[in-house]
């Protein structure tokens, strides 16, 4: 198992706040490669985004996650903004069957068995140019992704709902912990 720990949940709820202030605490956290992708498929009028082809993206993010997973250093803690099992989840939220691929790369690719979510939100949630779901459905997408993270076996850890500083200190003790 290596020292990667996966922090996930619906979209808009906090993910990339708490990597980014754990970041500052002196964690290594892995990039966020769906926004990025997204903008740019939008910039360049690409046809790979997921509201429009849902599988040609997900392959795509799947081999980035893999790249990110497999140059990630074994001897340091890493916190990754989403995982591979979220690719799946969101596959099935949008009504299509999982290529048996995913759940093998899933397998292949683990994570450490503590997973990290951030709780449905409502306050804090805002959607954009990239994030166009409203809040009810990020609260749908988080339920899926913690029904397929608990399907592969993993320990889901609910984020307590509040400030910053508080919600980093709560993932600190937990890897603390395990370490």
């Amino acid at each position: 198992m290596k020292n990667i720990y996966v922090v996930t949940g619906g979209p808009g709820f906090g993910k990339t706040s708490l990597i980014d202030e754990l970041r500052k605490k002196g964690f290594n956290g892995g990039k966020e490669l769906s926004r990025g992708f997204i903008h740019g498929q939008m910039v360049n009028g690409g046809k790979f985004l997921p509201w429009v082809n849902r599988l040609g993206y997900s392959e795509i993010m799947l081999r980035k996650r893999i790249k990110q997973y497999g140059r990630t250093p074994r001897d340091q803690i890493w916190l990754f903004d989403r995982g591979i099992p979220d690719l799946i989840a969101y596959i099935i939220k949008d009504g299509f069957e999982v290529p048996s691929f995913y759940y093998e790369a899933a397998e292949e690719y683990r994570y450490n068995d503590v997973v990290f979510f951030t709780p449905p939100w409502k306050e804090i949630y805002k959607n954009d140019s990239e994030r166009k779901e409203s809040f009810e459905e990020a609260e749908r997408i988080h339920n899926e992704i913690k029904r397929v993270y608990q399907l592969l076996d993993y320990d889901c850890v609910d984020i307590p709902k509040e400030p910053i500083e508080k919600r980093t200190e709560f993932v600190l003790n937990k890897i603390n912990s395990i370490n």
